[in-house]
């Protein structure tokens, strides 16, 4: 009973309840407006994770937002996005595992064409019609999107580099993707091993059941092997933003955009 009134209570009043919930003066989500006393704890430091000083990964005292459960790398995610100027133009956008509240905000502006995806599509059911799709064969002609957006995607993906060729062929001449994933600080090299298979080696070996890699410095070849010009961004980039202080996000994690 309690969880059929839950999902009548419409979103945005949800939301709203859990802003006055949560309202303070400490910090503040970028993905649902909401000035809040403070983000919630999540993530774990695994073995892999620590030891090999994974960036976008692990435990953080400050992650989640209490009010729209947006977590630190989705907050990254919508401070490049809505840091841009070409958002009054009609543009075809592919959302790859789509974050919610970016999702959500993406879909409000008419004038996009915005496509999301997924290889189980259904668990994003209650807040986008995403399609079923495989990276690896994206079903869309060359040359379709001028936005890509594929944020920890790929350190899930067996074939990455099948997928990484996917997302440039199916970007237009100028277009860009954004492309980020865990990376460890010490690696040079990627740490992956196709007969790794089951889940509890991976846990062991990468951090987490369904990663397939730990990507090293050589992530960003992948990429411009691909065809990708970089453009690598952090958080010393946005400082001249409002509030962006106040947001928790991750001293080193960067924004990988690959242009096209």
């Amino acid at each position: 009973m309690i969880n059929q009134i839950k999902r009548a209570i419409p979103f945005g009043i949800k939301i709203l309840l859990k802003k006055i919930l949560n309202l303070g003066t400490r910090y503040y989500c970028n993905c649902c407006g909401s000035h809040i006393r403070r983000f919630c704890a999540g993530g774990e430091n695994l073995p892999p994770i620590v030891d090999n000083k994974i960036i976008g990964a692990g435990y953080r005292e400050q992650d989640y937002c209490p009010v729209c459960r947006s977590t630190y790398r989705h907050r990254l995610v919508w401070l490049y996005l809505s840091s841009l100027k070409i958002w009054k133009k009609p543009l075809s956008v592919l959302h790859i595992a789509p974050e919610e509240m970016v999702a959500r905000k993406l879909s409000e502006i008419r004038q996009l064409r915005y496509i999301t995806g997924d290889t189980n599509p259904d668990r994003y059911s209650h807040y986008t019609g995403a399609i079923r799709m495989d990276i690896t064969r994206i079903p869309f002609e060359d040359n379709t999107f001028d936005v890509i957006i594929c944020n920890h995607v790929l350190e899930h993906i067996t074939d990455d580099r099948k997928a990484i060729s996917e997302l440039y062929r199916a970007l237009k001449p100028g277009g860009f993707s954004m492309m980020q994933v865990p990376i460890s600080e010490v690696l040079k090299q990627t740490h992956e091993d196709p007969m790794i298979t089951t889940e509890e080696e991976r846990v062991k070996q990468f951090g987490q059941k369904d990663h397939v890699r730990i990507y090293g410095e050589d992530y960003f070849k992948r990429l411009e092997d691909a065809g990708f010009r970089l453009e690598i961004t952090g958080l010393s980039d946005y400082t001249h933003i409002p509030r962006v202080s106040r947001m928790a996000l991750h001293e080193k994690e960067k924004v990988v955009v690959g242009y096209k």
